[in-house]
């Protein structure tokens, strides 16, 4: 049996133009997949949010576990 343990990291930043000019996409690695973690991770960080977080300062994180 495959079991997986998602782990969501959350980076709260205040909302602004900037950032509801954004779309709020899900993007799911699986080892084994077709796509490598670096190609994964190289997608993720072109990711235009970005260049508007950048220019932010978080005001809050959260990690939350979740058992599937």
């Amino acid at each position: 049996m495959d079991e997986y343990v998602p782990i969501q990291f959350e980076f709260q930043y205040r909302h602004g133009v900037g950032l509801s000019q954004l779309k709020s996409p899900n993007s799911w690695w699986f080892r084994g997949g077709d796509t490598s973690f670096t190609e994964w991770l190289d997608t993720g960080l072109r990711d235009p949010v970005w260049d508007v977080i950048r220019k932010k300062g978080p005001v809050a994180f959260d990690v939350a576990e979740e058992f599937v």
